[in-house]
């Protein structure tokens, strides 16, 4: 388990008067095994625990705010980690925790200088718990992120074993904020990761089949070197924005009835642009079905002569 001391718990749960991390530590095993972990992916989980168990063994105090030293990327990934356990573990033990069981049956625990909660009380607690769970999960996507795409990157090949991993490339959208900027999920990573199915299909569905598979990976990899001029821009917006909403119109997640509609009209758009600009697109444009070839300039004619060898034609003049 990545966090065992009451010390690293008052961090994110300051006026907990728990006497033994151990009331709740079955919660926050629990919420690292089942909420944590498919996100780091075993080889990663495994490493930090190599990590936290070093920490310890050289002082907890590196991972309290109280440590003068300056965090270390595992330092910074292991309190992201227990930020989201320990919201999550009170999230599900909330209820429980209130309780005692007994062979009578269930009984509410109280104490001489405490009132037991009411249940609406108890039901707001889970919920602001929860919602605190999911935001120090998408931070934990974000440390993960981050790393990811750093120059010296300290445990990205490690996360890349995770199914998790969410750094996609050769796509028109590979991150949350991407898609973000064309239909609104709070820029959140787990709800980007769950669309990510949806984006593979209906880029290689509505987007390669009508702009060639070849054309599209060169505007892509045009996008990513920051080659792209003026106008490819303004395409690669439309095509994303027209993804983005194919991708709404095919998720549940969403339900906005014109998604498809706009979507169709925005891709309609893009190849009107490609067509009107052909030669801005040269020459990976000729891979696409998109493209057409120049008409060969007409061949010079000589003027017309009466009476002329070959001709089926012959003109009287007009009578005065």
């Amino acid at each position: 388990m990545l966090i065992t001391t009451n010390e690293e718990l008052r961090m994110y749960v300051p006026n907990n008067l728990l006497s033994d991390i151990g009331t709740i530590s079955a919660f926050i095993e629990q919420a690292e095994n089942s909420f944590i972990a498919p996100v780091l992916g075993k080889p990663l989980l495994d490493r930090l625990k190599t990590e936290y168990t070093a920490i310890l063994e050289s002082g907890v105090s590196a991972l309290l705010p109280t440590s003068t030293e300056e965090p270390t990327a595992w330092v910074k990934l292991i309190k992201a980690v227990q930020c989201a356990s320990v919201f999550y573990a009170l999230s599900d033990s909330a209820g429980m925790i209130t309780l005692s069981i007994s062979d009578s049956g269930l009984f509410q625990i109280s104490t001489g200088g405490m009132d037991p909660v009411a249940d609406a009380t108890i039901a707001e607690f889970k919920k602001t718990a929860r919602s605190k769970a999911f935001q120090a999960k998408d931070q934990l996507y974000i440390i993960l992120e981050e790393d990811a795409t750093a120059t010296v990157p300290e445990y990205a090949a490690l996360w890349k074993q995770s199914r998790y991993y969410s750094i996609t490339k050769g796509r028109l959208i590979t991150t949350a904020v991407q898609f973000n900027r064309y239909v609104d999920i709070y820029e959140s990573r787990e709800k980007f990761i769950s669309l990510l199915p949806h984006i593979n299909y209906c880029e290689d569905i509505y987007i390669r089949r009508e702009l060639g598979n070849d054309f599209v990976k060169a505007l892509i990899a045009k996008q990513t070197d920051g080659k792209l001029t003026e106008t490819q821009k303004e395409v690669v917006y439309k095509l994303e924005n027209a993804l983005a909403m194919f991708v709404e119109d095919r998720s549940k997640l969403f339900n906005r009835a014109e998604a498809k509609n706009d979507a169709i009209t925005l891709l309609n758009l893009a190849m009107k642009d490609i067509k009107d600009h052909q030669s801005d697109f040269m020459p990976d444009i000729t891979t696409s079905p998109l493209y057409v070839d120049p008409l060969a300039a007409p061949a010079a004619s000589s003027a017309w002569e009466n009476n002329k060898p070959g001709d089926q034609i012959f003109a009287l003049p007009r009578p005065c």
